[in-house]
């Protein structure tokens, strides 16, 4: 017969219909295995494994003829044999676990394996279905950064530790900063990551680098960032800190460490190439712990990298340090802002313990304080409204006579530093006669006279007074007596008519033409409170009385 060649599953159909139909047509006995493997073209295996299903469930050219292929291939075909699924882990968790520190694939399999030993898949195969997984995450950005734009900081998790006078181990905190362009790497260890503490790594960080960039990212830590999002609250002393440097903070995303890979990769290098190798030394201050971090710092910038087989240090030389900004003239020194309760009736802010005065027109206003090492700032609607030398007095006060009202100024005064004060600022013959009776009599006494002269001066002008002292001091009658008779007198005779002076000039000369003569030579010595002498710049201006009295 001739042999046909159709498609294995019809060739399988023509096979089935040979074998059910035991008597064809023109045939005194079936075929054999071999003629239909011959007449189909299969193989004579094929052939019996068909007959031995049909004769094992008893079938029929009738009951097979109406199906179609898939019913043909459930009806003789064995169900294939599927071996069990072994458990997968949870590549979502797999993944997350990933990113912690120091743990690793191998560690992984091994716990997943530990809670079911037999239903568990190979190390190989739970490697090959993690590197799949990483095919369905997100795309990732490749960041470019031009040299000299930023620099990301961050501090290190787990820091490191120094051992105290008192044998007493004090843990600290690593600051880290790197440079995106060129890769390179600051560390310091600092006592805690307080604002104070994490703005005095910034300057030493720009110090380090020997120049400024435009903008830091940092993390979302609570001494940049009191309020993260899209329009981030920075802490004062952060802020006042960028604004002396004219730097912008541009904090990563909240859970974005992939915001400044730069630096989280170079976190793992400082603790695999620092504080692994000084792991068996023991420091004694922190300042010893920071020398031995600048040593291994400088070998790590020193060290080639792989990409490029340059350094660290040698591509910031290249390609970064001319991009920098100079450094600010003034080295940076932290402030602390403090916000004060509204301002009392007495215009005065407490601020630990002590009393400062403020502008009297401030009371009831809501101020702010800006605090150094040496000056107390007070602030309103950021402008500086107050500045005082910094005191750690508990309980005393500091006051500028300026914040005063007047009258309380006035009242203030009244004292014989205040009076003194006052005798100064207008000087001349007024000063000299204030400051003799300080000399001569007990303080007090002597500001009762000290503000009468005061209010000579505001009921007379100035150069009334001082006209009147000049007499009493070449006359050597410093009295308060004296000053208001000479004040008097003075003004007597410039309100005399001048016809009346040229009478008095023209008259004949009389016997006593010679009485204030004789009068300066019979005075009586001077009138003071002790009798005591004059300073001897008002000796010399009354050494000649006759031209006084003239």
């Amino acid at each position: 017969m001739k042999k046909t060649h159709r498609g294995y599953a019809d060739k399988r159909h023509h096979a089935l219909k040979l074998i059910l139909d035991h008597l064809p047509p023109g045939r005194i006995a079936p075929y054999s295995d071999r003629e239909i493997a011959g007449i189909v073209c299969i193989s004579k295996t094929t052939v019996g494994k068909l007959r031995r299903e049909a004769e094992a469930k008893h079938l029929t050219w009738a009951d097979v003829a109406p199906l179609n292929e898939a019913q043909r291939n459930r009806l003789l075909n064995k169900p294939p044999c599927v071996p069990p699924r072994k458990r997968h882990p949870d590549w979502d968790h797999i993944h997350a676990e990933l990113q912690r520190p120091n743990v690793t694939r191998q560690l992984l399999w091994e716990e997943y394996r530990a809670l079911d030993p037999v239903n568990t898949i190979s190390y190989q195969s739970f490697a090959a279905h993690y590197r799949r997984y990483l095919g369905t995450l997100p795309a990732v950005m490749k960041q470019t950064h031009p040299p000299g734009e930023r620099v990301e900081v961050d501090y290190s998790g787990g820091g490191t530790s120094y051992v105290d006078v008192g044998n007493k181990r004090v843990k600290v905190s690593l600051f880290v900063a790197a440079l995106p362009s060129s890769s390179l790497i600051f560390a310091v260890a600092s006592p805690s990551e307080s604002v104070s503490d994490f703005i005095e790594a910034h300057v030493r960080m720009f110090e380090f680098f020997g120049g400024l960039t435009y903008a830091i990212v940092p993390d979302n830590l609570k001494a940049a960032v009191i309020t993260p999002g899209p329009h981030p609250y920075f802490s004062r002393g952060f802020r006042d800190f960028c604004n002396h440097c004219d730097v912008q903070p541009l904090p990563a995303r909240v859970r974005h460490p992939k915001d400044k890979p730069t630096v989280e990769c170079s976190v793992r290098q400082v603790k695999t190439r620092i504080l692994a190798r000084l792991r068996d030394r023991t420091f004694r201050s922190l300042d010893e712990l920071n020398q031995g971090i600048v040593d291994m710092l400088t070998e790590l910038n020193d060290r080639p990298m792989i990409k490029d087989d340059r350094s660290r240090r040698e591509r910031f030389e290249s390609m970064e340090r001319a991009t920098l900004r100079p450094l600010p003239d003034h080295t940076y020194a932290y402030r602390e802002f403090i916000e004060l309760p509204p301002v009392g009736t007495n215009y005065r802010v407490k601020i630990n313990g002590h009393d400062y005065s403020v502008p009297h027109d401030l009371i009831g206003k809501t101020l702010d304080a800006r605090l150094s090492a040496t000056t107390v700032e007070v602030l309103h609607e950021r402008q500086v409204v107050a500045s005082h030398p910094r005191s750690h007095e508990r309980g005393g006060q500091t006051v500028n006579r300026d914040h005063m009202p007047p009258h309380h100024r006035a009242q203030a005064d009244r004292n014989p530093d205040g009076i003194q004060a006052w005798a100064a600022e207008v000087g001349g013959p007024v000063q000299t006669f204030v400051t003799h009776h300080f000399a001569t009599v007990q303080p007090f006494r002597a500001l009762v006279v000290a503000e009468d002269v005061k209010r000579l001066v505001r009921k007379h002008s100035i150069e009334t007074v001082q006209d009147a002292c000049q007499r009493a001091i070449n006359l050597r009658c410093l009295t308060l007596s004296s000053l208001e008779r000479f004040i008097s007198n003075g003004a007597t005779q410039k309100r005399l008519p001048s016809s009346r002076s040229r009478t008095r000039t023209a008259r004949p000369t009389s016997v006593n033409e010679h009485a204030p003569e004789r009068h300066a030579q019979t005075a009586p010595r001077l009138r003071t409170h002790d009798h005591g002498h004059l300073p001897e710049t008002v000796v010399q201006e009354s050494q000649e009385p006759d031209q006084v009295q003239r």
